[in-house]
């Protein structure tokens, strides 16, 4: 690794001295800097654009350009006359371009279309080829390539630090909610241009009144040029152990419809939809009353299912089907929507090895199957009769059905009360069966009425119908919880089952009025309500050998628990603009009701609350902001969190909610800071955020060998957590860096077996790299990432280290072969021994002949056949190490037809 690292350097080194800088500074007639001017150096020989520069808010620009070359230089600015003129130059070079306004403009789509990067006030438009190296494959590889944009371990976009969830392909709506199917799925060959949308808003009337700061959302301008037209690919493939890979997909793109449909089946470990990604997929629908002082969280996911670690398990076997459309019939109706039907088998194996706060140490082997299927459709309709008048309706149907059965050996060994020092081994062996259907049908109506230019009104409504029914069922060779469960036991094992049934019904909804009192300041009022009612009901009983079904009637193992919980709210903020700043202090009254019936018995109460919010926004220049904000939240539970009865959590864990419960109050502070510099393509991004809570919800428990039983409680000890972030990229002409870095702190109190035990988790990670950016040459990645946990559970600290240093190989050759190689060395340890050592390789070969359809290829996971890989969690009770197999090396051969045609139409 250090010779590689040292060949990178000189390479570096040797480029970097055969450049030379041509720079100056690009004005009108007049002498003004003119900001945002393109100027791009085209090789006269080999017509390969081979650099590009933008001029910054002094008009100044700089590009770095080989010795000795015959360029065509080429400035332009929209509504200015292009200058061309040649150069060659062998040492640094200055010249001052003035540019003439034209008469009439030119059409800025064909401007846009012709330059490398073009920036309209807030969008910031890049052309996908003056970027592409010539291996890309699919959207996630050609954003890759662009200043400020990453693809995270997840496949899903961020951009500026933040998180993408709204993609649109020629403005129509892609599959809203979620940016993993864009990504991996839309082919690079059709992807002409870029927009990166900052300060997004969907409602046109509210861009000027409201922050959107956090808004960012990416739209793809295909290639075609055409008024209608359609393309895709079919990709098949096969390989040893009977692995198989079909993926077709078909898009189809007109004025006024457009629609994709995708495909696919594998069982490489691929899963193009997982549970997780199920239950994260928001349909495009927000957090309606994100500001106003409240939060109450509906628990989702109620049987407890494993997850897959890093979408890496023994095995995977992964379907997809989806369907997405919009269709305007005139220019003020559009209708959409999208279908998705998933379904994966996992299989899992892992050891876990946990150190428990009470000193007692549990090793354990887990065998898991998993069988998931989802099912999610949205449909929206707008009408927007005129500027004045915009409306919207959204549905998203979400239904779900879920399978794991988990054999599990469990080694603990237990501190005996009588003499620490002794310990026994206690084994067990124990099947579990956990299964859900979940279902929701989520429904949204927005309407947005400017009255005049002094006024304008919002409203907005959301309804929310859930039902969760997971069950449970463990059956193991002791008996658990035998001072709660009056179990029979004469019988050859403990078969345990528990039945669980949440319905759940929320309306909100709100009302805003802006009332614009200069063309830099406006008042908004807000109206809202939050209400919620639930139904919780579950049951436990015992399964003999007899197959006979015995229930527990005691009221502390059942519960039948209705809760009912209202919020009004009236806020009111004040937004203006002075010099750099952007001011908006505010203030919300709210008024709450919540009743929760159980046992016989009514719990009730209610109160009235006023919490100031700021936010206080910098703006330095177009390219570097500063945002502070402060806000306080009253955070309530839902029922799962009331119901008094015991519920199995796991095997070795019961919980009994508390009807007593009152609201926690969260105080966050957030600082973030941004420097987005397209002239050198610089980008700076840093965050810093401090949250305490009161009277929050925390736990007591009491732990018997690794057995718990647990209930919240509200506590007045504080409770912490700091966290930073920061990431420095840099492009150079022929390179790119770039450099992060995380800390998360926090610190909260629990009370175990009747003793206060503060912990702490302190984690740190770092991640730097450095890459070539050839467009005719191959390109190497080089990086390190460095992780380091901290856990104290009061009477254990842990650390935990992984160094993982990389490399990727991407490289055109031989006119239609790529060749494409990621490689990872991870060094996992503790403060003592090491826990493992294993890689992480892959490689891929393709070849297509220039101008044909076909495409072949070989790709090879998991080279090095590692079996297993490693993670480190924390929690109240114990921290843990676990170790799970991975997929065995798999050799896939694929073949793959690019679908393209026309429908007709003229060109654009």
């Amino acid at each position: 690794m250090k010779n590689l690292q040292l060949i990178f350097v000189l390479l570096f080194s040797i480029l970097s001295y055969s450049q030379v800088r041509f720079e100056g500074k690009i004005t009108d007639i007049n002498g003004n800097s003119l900001t945002g001017a393109n100027v791009i150096a085209i090789e006269k020989q080999s017509k390969i654009l081979d650099g590009f520069g933008i001029s910054n808010e002094s008009g100044y620009y700089r590009l770095s350009l080989k010795k000795n070359i015959d360029y065509e230089i080429k400035v332009s600015f929209i509504g200015f006359t292009e200058f061309v003129f040649d150069l060659n130059i062998s040492e640094n070079f200055e010249k001052n371009i003035e540019l003439e306004e034209q008469a009439e403009a030119l059409d800025e789509v064909e401007l846009v279309y012709e330059m490398p990067v073009t920036i309209k006030g807030d969008t910031i438009v890049y052309n996908a080829d003056s970027f592409n190296t010539g291996t890309e494959k699919k959207l996630a590889d050609v954003l890759k390539n662009l200043p400020g944009v990453e693809i995270n371990e997840d496949g899903r976009v961020e951009v500026e630090g933040k998180e993408i969830t709204k993609i649109t392909v020629e403005g129509k709506d892609f599959f809203d909610g979620d940016s993993k199917l864009a990504t991996q799925n839309l082919p690079a060959k059709a992807v002409g241009k870029v927009e990166v949308l900052r300060n997004f808003t969907e409602v046109g009337q509210l861009r000027n009144v409201t922050n959107n700061e956090d808004n960012i959302a990416i739209n793809i301008s295909l290639k075609s040029g055409k008024d209608k037209f359609w393309f895709g690919e079919i990709l098949g493939g096969v390989g040893n152990e009977k692995r198989i890979l079909a993926a077709p997909k078909v898009f189809y793109y007109a004025k006024d419809f457009s629609m994709s449909l995708l495909g696919n089946t594998n069982n490489i470990g691929e899963p193009v939809l997982s549970r997780r990604d199920f239950y994260r997929f928001g349909g495009g629908f927000g957090n309606l009353n994100a500001r106003n002082g409240t939060s109450i969280s509906i628990s989702t996911d109620g049987a407890d299912l494993g997850g897959l670690q890093n979408n890496q398990a023994k095995s995977i076997d992964a379907q997809l089907g989806a369907y997405n459309f919009s269709h305007a019939p005139n220019d003020s109706w559009e209708i959409s929507g999208f279908a998705i039907l998933a379904k994966t088998k996992n299989i899992i194996e892992e050891k876990i090895s946990r150190n428990y706060t009470n000193g007692n140490i549990q090793n354990s082997e887990d065998n898991v199957i998993q069988d998931n299927q989802q099912q999610l459709y949205k449909f929206t309709t707008a009408f927007n009769p005129n500027d004045r008048l915009q409306t919207e309706y959204n549905l998203l149907i979400k239904s779900a059905e879920n399978l794991e059965n988990t054999d599990l050996i469990s080694e603990s060994f237990r501190n005996s009360s009588n003499q620490p020092s002794i310990q026994t081994i206690e084994l067990d062996e124990i099947n579990l069966y956990k299964s859900d259907q979940p279902s929701s049908i989520n429904q949204e109506l927005k309407a947005y009425y400017t009255l005049n230019e002094d006024h304008i009104f919002s409203f907005e409504a959301q309804h929310l119908s859930q039902t969760e029914d997971p069950f449970y069922k463990a059956i193991r060779d002791i008996q658990p919880f035998r001072n709660i469960i009056p179990l029979n036991t004469n019988q050859s094992k403990f078969n345990i089952n528990q039945n669980r049934i949440v319905e759940t019904d929320k309306l909100e909804a709100k009302l805003d009025y802006y009332f614009i009192l200069t063309p830099k300041s406006n008042l908004n009022f807000t109206f809202g309500i939050t209400d919620v009612k639930q139904n919780f009901n579950s049951s436990i009983f015992q399964i003999l050998d007899n197959n006979s079904q015995v229930f527990f009637s005691d009221d502390i193992l059942n519960n039948n628990v209705d809760f009912k919980f209202n919020d009004a709210y009236f806020s009111l903020n004040y937004r203006f603009i002075t010099g750099v700043f952007t001011m908006e202090p505010g203030f919300t009254i709210n008024s709450y009701k919540s009743k929760n019936t159980q046992l016989a018995r009514t719990e009730t109460n209610s109160f009235t609350d006023i919490r100031p919010d700021i936010r206080v926004f910098v703006k330095f220049k177009d390219s570097e902001s500063l945002r502070f904000t402060y806000n306080a939240t009253n955070q309530f539970t839902d029922i799962n969190n009331l119901a008094e009865g015991y519920v199995f959590n796991n095997y070795n864990s019961f919980f009994q909610g508390n009807p007593n419960l009152e609201s926690a109050k969260f105080y966050n502070y957030n600082l973030n800071y941004q420097s987005i510099n397209i002239f050198n393509f610089t980008n700076v991004y840093a965050r810093l955020n401090y949250s305490k809570r009161s009277n929050s919800i925390q736990s007591r428990t009491l732990i018997s060998g690794i057995s718990n039983v647990s209930s919240p409680i509200n506590s007045n000890i504080p409770r912490e957590t700091y966290s930073a972030s920061g990431r420095v990229d840099k492009r150079f002409k022929n390179f790119k860096a770039g450099f992060n870095m995380n800390f998360n702190f926090s610190d909260f109190n629990n009370i175990v077996n009747g003793t206060l035990t503060e912990q702490v988790n302190f984690t740190q990670s770092y991640k730097a790299s450095i890459a070539t950016n050839f467009r005719d040459k191959p390109n190497i990645e080089v990086g390190y990432s460095y992780n380091k946990r901290m856990y104290d559970t009061g009477n254990f600290k842990n650390y935990y280290y992984t160094d993982s240093p990389f490399i990727q190989i991407d490289a055109y050759f031989g006119k239609g072969f790529i060749f494409r190689a990621d490689y990872s060395y991870n060094y996992y340890r503790d403060e003592n021994i090491t826990l493992n050592e294993y890689r992480s390789a892959e490689a891929d070969l393709s070849y297509n002949k220039d101008g044909s359809k076909w495409e072949f290829g070989i790709s090879v996971t998991n080279i090095f056949d590692d079996t297993s890989i490693n993670r480190d969690s924390f929690n109240q009770l114990y921290s843990q190490t676990r170790s799970y197999i991975i997929q065995p090396r798999y050799a896939v051969f694929r073949l793959k037809y690019d679908l393209t045609s026309f429908a007709g139409g003229s060109g654009n």
